[in-house]
């Protein structure tokens, strides 16, 4: 429907795109001055873009309709995606041309875009529904994703926004860590119960194909964000004024890095962690053995020589 599309004006904003053409306010004194301002016009745009989707992904998910929240965030993975080509055009400015604009332009900084700043908290709150939706199907589930019988998945409209109590324990990373006692882990006894209930999804895929989904386009999404946008982003900058350099915000340009390592689902990834080692314990009597086949078969043949 209608109320589904993006506004334009509110998107676009012709009349202020209008006012930084050069023609508009005079010639520009830097040769790089349009173009370093073109590319950053648009990266605000395709990153308001990537914020409506989610607002209507993580509204989906709080219906219950799974399948098309997922589409809906993968649909914001390939804008992320573009996003980290998108900057890196920047790549082809000449230097001696942008170093003089740099220095006029300090106290700015594309952090200070108020759609891309937005990105990473945006993304972090679609993990509220899985997790409360989790919590209330998988009372049962144990560390190795074995449940007891559970509701099938709730009716549409049935979730709210997670509790406050709850959105702590999910910002905490739910779960134990390896050298914690359970009720000693971060968030508590309800963030052992997230905890559990998302190893139980991943763990039981077949039993909660939507729920896994769901997850699965957000791990998408997250690398988008992370290795597509902000790495090519720490890469660009690197790239163009060098690792040592400190940007016009007079941040360091290594500081970029710490974006790209530091995830959004810090909780779907103590889930796959946890599961690794559940593995690597229970398996641990097949470690090594294709290896031990293949070198029981002797060595192979040498390749025909090169022509």
């Amino acid at each position: 429907g209608k109320e589904m599309c993006l506004d334009y004006e509110s998107l676009v904003q012709p009349e202020l795109c209008a006012s930084t053409v050069p023609a508009a306010q005079g010639a520009t004194e830097h040769v790089e001055d349009f173009f370093f301002r073109t590319v950053h016009l648009g990266t605000e745009c395709w990153a308001f873009c990537a914020l409506s989707r989610l607002r209507v992904a993580r509204g989906e998910a709080l219906a219950g309709r799974w399948g098309d929240a997922a589409a809906h965030v993968r649909t914001v993975a390939r804008v992320l995606e573009y996003l980290g080509n998108h900057v890196t055009m920047l790549s082809s400015m000449c230097l001696s041309d942008y170093l003089p604009l740099k220095v006029e332009i300090d106290g700015t900084s594309g952090a200070g875009s108020v759609q891309v700043r937005e990105l990473r908290g945006a993304l972090s709150l679609m993990l509220d529904p899985l997790c409360e939706a989790a919590a209330g199907m998988c009372p049962g589930v144990g560390a190795r994703g074995t449940k007891a019988p559970s509701p099938a998945l709730p009716k549409k409209g049935s979730f709210r926004s997670s509790s406050k109590k709850l959105r702590v324990a999910i910002a905490q990373g739910g779960g134990p860590a390896q050298a914690q006692r359970p009720a000693e882990a971060p968030g508590g006894s309800e963030g052992e119960a997230v905890f559990e209930a998302i190893v139980g999804v991943y763990g039981s895929p077949g039993e909660f194909p939507e729920l896994n989904a769901y997850a699965k386009a957000l791990e998408v999404c997250e690398g988008a964000l992370l290795g597509g946008f902000y790495h090519r982003h720490w890469a660009l900058a690197r790239g163009v004024i060098g690792s040592e350099a400190r940007g016009t915000m007079n941040g360091a340009v290594a500081g970029l890095r710490a974006a790209c390592e530091t995830p959004v689902f810090p909780l779907l990834d103590r889930v796959r962690a946890h599961l690794g080692r559940d593995a690597d314990a229970r398996l641990s009597a097949n470690k090594g053995k294709l290896l031990q086949r293949i070198a029981a078969q002797g060595p192979a043949p040498p390749p025909p020589p090169f022509p």
